[in-house]
């Protein structure tokens, strides 16, 4: 049977075009591929106690960044690292419909590493301690690879450092970083917690006071102007040791070859301030993906498998929420809406 020229043309067309989409398929995943090619500033790495690999110089800038990568986790998950297996990614990279090689290590580690445990949940507490806020992230932030610990988390908690000392950025400061875990102020039915203390390490607001810690309190949450309801405004007072029985901190995670697939991780922990014990702990990874032509973490690939807020932003207060009880009982303000309704394992 002869086959008409123009059938033969048409069957030529389906073929070349089926072929082309293959190609561009294959041309946009490796354009998704390319590794970063700009150096990384990172070239002096030291041991830490509290993570396997060494991690950079530039991430151990002050005593509590020191304090949070020695911390050591429990049942040895400081240490938990399964391998990934780059070579037959590669390979799957190139197979029709294959996931790039950065998309198989992000489901990598958050198959075998990410998640949320808690070891102890506290008896009540009045307030706690944050240890740790994050570097401030202009909008350009978002596209370096290199420049952040941990841009996933940094960026959630994304509060100009030195704003000028006057009750409305006060409020900014204390609504979007610390403020976010006290909440209405003379409320216990809305409060988070009725103090929180911070490290004095000498901002613009903070410079008038000697002490080495800051101890806050007395936040109102809908209050746009604190100087409109003085009596519910902020409070800030230096204290020369903690009251907290319990604090927060974060660290950023290095594993292989990460920053490279534009891959970064973080750590958040609860834990004890007298013994140093971990008593909950939160790891996310997440992975830039192309937003407006360029690669960011405003929009990134994270584990999805855990809890997360709305436009890629990090609740920043939920894992003291989840293990560190508040005298008020308020904990829906807090974001635990998977707050166990009977706690299983560690110790009450």
């Amino acid at each position: 049977m002869t086959i008409p020229l123009k059938t033969k043309l048409l069957l030529a067309a389906v073929v070349v075009l089926v072929g082309s989409c293959k190609v561009r398929s294959l041309y946009e995943r490796r354009l998704n591929e390319r590794l970063v090619t700009e150096p990384s500033p990172w070239t002096e790495f030291v041991a830490v106690k509290g993570q396997a690999l060494p991690v950079p110089k530039q991430w151990l800038a002050d005593e509590e960044a020191r304090k949070a990568h020695d911390l050591v986790l429990p049942q040895n998950l400081g240490q938990l690292m399964v391998p990934f297996d780059f070579e037959a990614a590669r390979w799957k990279a190139w197979l029709p419909h294959g996931k790039s090689v950065g998309d198989q290590y992000l489901e990598h580690l958050c198959t075998y590493e990410a998640g949320e445990w808690v070891f102890k949940v506290t008896e009540p507490q009045e307030g706690i301690y944050i240890a740790r806020t994050a570097e401030y992230m202009p909008d350009d932030g978002l596209y370096k690879v290199w420049d952040y610990e941990a841009p996933l988390l940094e960026k959630s908690w994304n509060v100009p450092q030195d704003v000028p000392e006057d009750a409305a950025n006060r409020h900014v400061v204390f609504k979007d970083g610390p403020g976010s875990y006290i909440g209405w102020a003379g409320d216990d039915k809305k409060s988070h917690y009725r103090f929180v203390e911070i490290p004095n390490v000498g901002r613009i607001w903070q410079k008038k006071f000697e002490a080495p810690y800051l101890h806050l309190w007395g936040h109102h949450e809908m209050v746009i102007n604190p100087t409109q309801i003085p009596e519910k405004s902020m409070q800030v007072k230096g204290i020369q040791k903690l009251t907290a029985r319990y604090g927060i901190t974060w660290r950023g995670l290095r594993r292989v070859e990460d920053r490279e697939y534009r891959i970064s991780g973080y750590e958040q922990m609860a834990y004890d301030l007298q013994t140093g014990v971990v008593i909950a702990l939160r790891r996310q990874f997440a992975r830039m993906m192309p937003h407006g032509g360029r690669p960011t973490f405003g929009a990134p690939d994270v584990c999805n498998r855990i809890y997360s807020g709305p436009n890629y932003q990090e609740r920043t207060n939920r894992i003291a929420a989840i293990s560190i009880r508040s005298v008020t009982g308020a904990k829906a303000n807090l974001f635990v809406d998977a707050y166990p309704k009977e706690f299983q394992g560690g110790e009450k």
